[in-house]
Formats: C-alpha cells, structure tokens, sequence
C-alpha cells in the first residue's frame, strides 16, 4: 500500500513570494538583499515618432509612453506591488538557507534592512522575529545575533523586542505549550551572548527556574531540563568571563537530580531485564553531558556562533533589563512534559564505509544534532516530504554520519513511551520519503536498524513490539514484502510467548491485511508454514446440511432476503412463553446465535455489507443488551466461530458494536480473560480488542464531558439574556431578543421561567449523562486491573505450589500486557488513580512483584 499523497501544506512557514527570493526558495545572497534596497531604474525611453498626419491614434510598431494616468490605471487594476513587510518577512523566514551564501554578509545587509525600517515597522519586526524564534529554533542563533545588531544601531527596538519575547515565553507557560517555552528560554540565554542582555540578567533569569528545586515533580523538572537545555549556548559565556554566577546554578540542579527519584524508569524503557544497553532518564543524561562539557572548558564544537563575526559591534550595544517571567503555580491538571529514556539503536562500530563518526553518546554533541533532528521533526510533521527534504539538508550533515542519526531519531519517538509525539503512520510515511530520497545510503541504514531492533527483540516491551510490528509490515508493505526472511528463521524455535516469535508472525499477520494470503504464502520461505496465518475466510458450521440448525439458518435467511422487520425477527427467536421464568431472557440463545451467523455470512462480502447489515438490525441487537450476561457471550462467540481466521474482521465488528454499546465492555474484559480463548492468547488481536474496550468507554466519557461543558456554556449564556429581557420589556429589547439567532427556539415560549426551567433541565441531564459516563470508565479501569492482577496471581501462586520457577514466558508475556494496558490508557488510568490505590493497592492479599509494577506506572506523575 503506497503512501497516501495527501501533503497538507506546511504550516510553520509563510508563502515565499518570487519577487522576494530566488527560485529555489533559498535565502538571497548580499548582492541580491543590496539590490533590493536600491530603486528600480526606470524604464528606457524610445525616440519619439517623426510626425504623422494622423497623430491621434498609435502607428503599429511603435509604444506609446506611459503616463501617471497609465500608472494609476495599472495599479488599479493590477493592485500595488508587494510591500516591504512582505519583502522582510520572507528575507527573516529564509536567512541562512542558503549554505553558499557568506551568513555574515547576508546579516549585515539584512541588518541594513531592518534597520531602516525599525521605525516604521518595529511592531510588524518584532512579531516576525517572535515567529521565527517559536518555529525556526534550529536558526536560534541567527535570530539572536540580527536582534543584537539591529539593537546596537535602534536600542529602543532592543528594549521592545526583549519585552515581546517574555511576553510570548509567559503565554506559552500559561497556555502549557512547553516545547515552545523550551525554544524562547534557550533564546533568552542566548541573548547574552549578542550584547541584548547582561550574564547577570540571564543568571538571576535562569535562577527563577531553579527556585522549585525543593518540590520534586513533573514542573520541576522541566524547569530543570530548561535550566540544562541553555548551557550549551550561555555556558561558554559564563567561563569566558570568568563569572562565579553559573556555579550557584549547577549545584542547585546537581543536588535536585541527585535526590531525584526514577522509579517510572522500568517502566519507560524500550528494552526491560537482559538488555545491556544504557537507557538513562533524559535529565540524567543530558546532565551528564553538560558536566562533560564543563570539564572540556565549555567547549563545544557544534552550534554555529555567528555572533563571534560581530563581536566588536554587539559588544557596545546597549543591554536591556529582562522583564518579569510569570510562572504558574503547579497543577494536577496541567499536563506538564512527562519523563523519558534517552533511545539508543547505533554506536560507534555501527557507522562504517568512511563516513563521519558518530559523537560519543555522552558528549554535548550527540544532544545538540539530536535536538536539531528533533526540532526539524516537529516543524515539519504536518507533512512527511518537506520533513524528509528538511532533515536530509541538516546543516551539520557533514559532520556527522547523517542517516544513522536521523533513523535514530525517528526511532526514538516511535518507541517514546508512553505515546510518540505524532501519529504512528507519520514515521511510516517519512521513512519511506527518506529511503525513496536517499536511494543510495537510506535503505541500508534502515535495514540495518531492522536487523539490530529484531535481534533485541526478546528484550523489547511488548508494547514496542507492536510498535515494531505495526512499521516493519506498512515499511514492507511498499516494497513489495522484499526481505531476507531466511534470516530470520531463529525466531521458529522461539518459544510460543516469546517476543521474536511474536514479532515475525503479527508482521505476516499485519502483512496478510495490507496484501493478500496468496502474496504471504509466495513470498515466504517453507520454513515459516507453521506460523503462516491461515487463509481469512468465513466460516458457519450450520452451513453443513446435516448440522440440526441448517433448516433454521434458511429460514432466517429467507426472512432476511424478504427485508422483514426488527419485530418478526425477535419473534423468531423467543422462546415459548411458558418456559420463561420471571427475570430470564426471553430470547433463545441458540436461535440468537444461527441468526447472528446467518446474517454475518449474507454481508461477508466486505466490511461495508457486514456494517449495513448490522445498522439495519441494530434494533434487535440493542434488544438483547437488555440480557447482556445472556446474550452478549453469545454473539461474541458467533462472530469469533465465524471469523476466527479473519482477525481483522472480528476487531472491526467488535468495535463496531462497541460503539453502538450493542456490547458492554465488561463483556469483552471477562471474554478476554475466560478460557475461550486460551489457544490465542499469544496473538495480538486479542489484547487489540481489550484495549478497543477501554478506549471506547473512554470516548464515551470525553463526549458527555464535552456535551456537559457545552450546555453549561449555553444555559449560563441564555439565562443571563433571558434574565435582561424580563427587566427589558419594550417593544426594541423584544425585537432584538427574536433577532438573536443564539435564542433559538427558547423565543416563542411564552415565559422566562419556562426557559429557565428547560436549560436547567438540559443541565441536569448532561450532568447524569457525565456522572454515568465516569462511573462506568472507572469501572471498567478498575475490572481489566483487578483480571490482570488476579491473573499473575494465580500464576505466581501456582508456581509456588509447584516449586517452580515464575519467571516463565508466560510471565513475562501476561506482566507485558498488563504494562502495555497501563501504558495505552494512561491519561485514564491517572484519572481514578484514588480509586485503583483503595480498591488494589491497599489491599494486604496483593504480591508486592504486582504493586511494583503499579508504583513504576504511577512514577510517571509522581
């Protein structure tokens, strides 16, 4: 399946217009920037005509001269040329694009530029530099070095700019938009270093951060993390002049990261128990590398310092006093930057055929190409081509091994836990734009990263085995399945539970549904036929002639050609009246069952069928919720003997009646965890559907809490305008009142209290609907937790009484998918997190190898 060529345009970037920069969009040389401060030359005139006797009309051949009439004509119809605020932005958006230009000369013309128009076009100045500091951070220091030389020639734009940029740092704090504040902070600091701000502005500035060290949580440290994030830029500075102020910073820090607890590790990592790779927290490791580069003396080799060009002349500007940065208080309900682990795929061995080395993983360097990569990802994730030619043109591409670390990068989020920062299909669709770009390195880099990823398989997180799983089968998918599956063959020894053994055969499985059974079974050496998946196709035992229900399941079919109502089919399949005690289910479980089969195989042509058919009779299915214990097993088990082999088709149709809440996701939990299911407990769909079961009663809940919130908003709005209308009573107030199309039908009821008493009442309803909704996602989080818990329970148990050793793949697949649960509904398992301490945690029956596993979970948000 090829890549959908649906490329949203970028959004992070303005429109380039051709009378501003060169075709290929590159910023302008400094002749070109020069040129454009110079007037155009006015259009040669040609000789005038000899005289004619006919001079009233133009002789052919010949161009009459325009005249300001002409002029204003033109600019009539035509509109005015662009204006220099579009010229600016463009020049400011584009500067330092273009790698052949000399940067220092193409920011002193632009200086001139900006500088001559400071006055008029300060505010219109400022906003764009603010822009370009929010979404273009890896030109960082381009930006603070124009702001300073614009300041040493207009120092109150230096005083206005550096207002402007707190202002926006404020916002973005406010508002919890912590990758932007992160980008404005490092900005801020950098500023010392264009002569915009003195080192002690920037040290008192950096101290406001370190004040909440004493308060251990996810606020402090991201203010830690943005205190570290700086020192490469301003560290230098602070050694350069010899200034005592750093040091105060660093052992605040140092002693906060030092006491710092990091349980939620183990839960965070790609690779658990047997893995010897270093997986460090990110505020560990990016420590560890700023105490590295303060013993190399600050030095540092990557940024690129522009301002040491202009050292003289923003040494002399005229420094401004930083303004007062307001930070919120901490709040449980902002959801602040959760910790992370540092992902590591390649070293140093890893990079061969000549290229650059790759920096040591814990050198400033590896941080600083690894936050270039990542900013680029962010900038650009709306869409996957202009990503991939973004990272493909990195700057520093040739100091380093660039494929390898940008695999790495892309990596890292994919298998970010507990959620990536974009949508899993992005990464797919880059990493094919990258490998179709660069033909000649990517592809083996990449196969090469597959290879490491599979032979560490058995150490991986189950929930990035699935991850892995869900890339390798799309990335094949548009290469035509090609791979050297013999390769591979080690996993067939591989225990049924173990994780090379499930990786391989969901990647056929995920593969089958992106192609076809035939093209799987080709492809694929003869080795791997016992993990091959069956051919998806439907099955209906009472389709046999001499299964007792074959006469029954014709009659439901005739009924079902002859479109006969939800009633005639409900009372086809109830029971006789007198064998109905009070309180049993009216509806005979087996005749449910050969209808639900009859109808199933008569829509089995495609999910589309299968859906109207469903949608036709829903009525009869929301019959049987009324009987759920009954019932709902029933169909559970029909669609499963029907569809077993065509996994995807059970996950649609599960989901399916999900949503309608034809099924209760206790129902799937409890069928989850019978033994209904014993043979296929390894196979992903099955903990797929588990989790489709949360996620639906978690959609259920954010829809009455959104319709709650929306008809508190209309009810307070109304009543306040109803309320003026009882106190304005002329005839203009009742006028404007039936023109307001906000009172909507509430206009023609014939009085105030009568409204008032209605939106009440819709209140009152939404507030029902919301506290049903929460009670109902509360217990569903509190059920799948206490059937997992019981579960390794019973294992643990059974293992004691046999002097067995518990630590058996079963284990460890069972503990992987109660923390893949956790991990997946994570905002929802926070939410009752009081209610799953009282009801679990509490209790003195439960193994402390099980309570470790929630204490990792809940080190997420301490």
């Amino acid at each position: 399946m090829e890549a959908m060529d649906t490329t949203p345009a970028e959004a992070t970037e303005p429109e380039v217009k051709p009378e501003a920069v060169s075709q290929d969009t590159e910023a302008p040389s400094t002749e070109a920037v020069s040129k454009a401060e110079e007037p155009a030359p006015a259009p040669e005139e040609k000789p005038e005509a000899p005289a004619a006797p006919q001079p009233t009309h133009q002789r052919a051949g010949y161009k009459r001269v325009a005249n300001r009439d002409d002029d204003d004509e033109r600019k009539r119809i035509c509109g005015p040329g662009p204006d220099v605020t579009t010229h600016l932005e463009e020049l400011m958006v584009h500067v330092g694009d273009n790698k052949d230009a000399n940067i220092v000369e193409v920011l002193k013309s632009l200086r001139d530029l900006l500088s001559q128009n400071v006055e008029k076009e300060e505010a219109f100045i400022v906003g764009q530099f603010a822009r370009c500091i929010k979404f273009k951070p890896e030109k960082l220091t381009i930006y603070s070095t124009l702001a300073g030389l614009v300041n040493a020639d207009a120092p109150e734009f230096g005083k206005n700019f550096v207002q402007r940029v707190v202002d926006e740092l404020n916002h973005s704090l406010k508002e919890g938009e912590f990758d932007i504040a992160v980008r404005i902070i490092t900005f801020i600091a950098d500023l010392a270093n264009t002569g915009i701000l003195s080192l002690e502005s920037v040290a008192g500035f950096l101290n406001q951060f370190t004040a909440f060290v004493e308060k251990e949580n996810l606020q402090t440290d991201f203010f830690v993390y943005c205190v570290l994030h700086t020192l490469p830029w301003v560290g230098p500075a602070f050694h350069s002049a010899k200034s005592p102020l750093l040091e105060p910073i660093l052992s605040k820090v140092g002693a906060y990261i030092a006491s710092r607890k990091k349980h939620h590790l183990k839960a965070l990592q790609v690779w658990i128990d047997g893995d010897k790779t270093v997986q460090e927290d990110y505020i560990d490791c990016l420590w560890g590398q700023i105490r590295n580069l303060q013993r190399d003396n600050w030095n540092e080799q990557h940024i690129v310092r522009v301002d040491m060009a202009y050292k003289v002349v923003l040494s002399g500007a005229q420094k401004h006093a930083l303004p007062e940065v307001v930070i919120p208080a901490f709040d449980d309900k902002t959801e602040y930057p959760l910790p992370r682990v540092v992902f590591r795929l390649f070293s140093a061995e890893d990079v061969v055929g000549g290229e650059n080395p790759l920096p040591d993983a814990n050198s400033i360097e590896r941080f600083l190409v690894e936050e270039d990569l990542n900013w680029i990802i962010a900038n650009n994730y709306l869409n996957w081509r202009v990503c991939a030619r973004e990272l493909l043109a990195y700057h520093r591409a040739d100091s380093i091994p660039l494929y390898h670390c940008i695999t790495e990068v892309v990596f890292s989020q994919l298998f970010r836990l507990p959620e990536a920062p974009y949508m899993e299909l992005f990464y797919g669709a880059l990493l094919i734009e990258l490998c179709h770009t660069a033909l000649e390195k990517m592809p083996q880099v990449l196969a090469h990263a597959s290879q490491i990823l599979y032979q560490r398989t058995s150490n991986m997180q189950i929930i990035c085995v699935e991850r892995f799983v869900s890339w390798f089968s799309y990335h094949l998918s548009n290469f035509q399945f090609r791979w050297c599956w013999e390769d591979w063959e080690d996993c067939l020894k591989e225990d049924e539970l173990s994780p090379k053994l499930i990786f391989v055969r969901e990647v056929l499985e995920k593969s089958m549904r992106l192609s076809y059974h035939k093209k799987i079974v080709e492809i694929l050496p003869k080795e791997f036929k016992p993990i091959i998946p069956n051919e998806p196709k439907f099955q209906f035992v009472v389709d046999d002639e001499e299964h007792p229900a074959h006469e029954d399941s014709l009659h439901f079919a005739a009924k079902i050609r002859n479109r006969v109502t939800c009633e005639e089919i409900l009372l086809s399949v109830k029971r006789n009246e007198d064998d109905i005690k009070e309180g049993e289910c009216p509806y005979d479980p087996d005749q449910v069952a050969i209808f639900t089969g009859t109808l199933l195989k008569m829509a089995s042509q495609t999910f589309s069928h299968t859906f109207a058919a469903i949608n036709k009779y829903l009525d009869v299915f929301l019959k049987f919720v009324n009987y759920a214990d009954a019932l709902q097993p029933v169909l559970l088990r029909t669609i499963h003997e029907c569809w077993g082999e065509h996994r995807q088709f059970v996950i649609m149709l599960v989901d399916k009646l999900l949503k309608v809440q034809v099924f209760d996701p206790h129902i799937i939990i409890a069928w989850v965890f019978s033994g209904d299911l014993k043979e296929e407990l390894g196979r992903s769909w099955i903990w797929e559907v588990l989790n489709l079961a949360i996620k639906r009663a978690s959609i259920q809940h954010s829809h009455s809490q959104a319709n709650k919130t929306s008809v508190e908003i209309v009810y307070a709005k109304k009543k306040a305008r109803l309320e003026s209308q009882a106190k304005n009573t002329t005839s203009e107030q009742r006028e404007n009142d039936d023109e307001d199309e906000d009172m909507g039908a509430d206009a023609v009821d014939p009085t105030v209290e009568d409204r008032l008493a209605k939106l009440a009442g819709d209140v009152s309803q939404a507030q029902i609907d919301y506290d049903k909704s929460k009670d109902a996602l509360r217990n569903v989080i509190l059920d799948v937790s206490h059937k997992f818990a019981l579960a390794i329970t019973e294992h643990l148990c059974s293992a004691d009484e046999e002097g067995a050793d518990y630590d058996t793949p079963f284990y460890r697949f069972l503990v992987g998918r109660f923390k893949e649960m956790l991990i997946l509904n994570w905002r929802d398992v926070f939410l009752f997190w009081a209610d799953v301490d009282r009801e679990l945690l509490s209790s003195t029956a439960i193994d402390e190898r099980i309570r470790q596993i929630f204490v990792q979970f809940r080190a997420l948000k301490y």
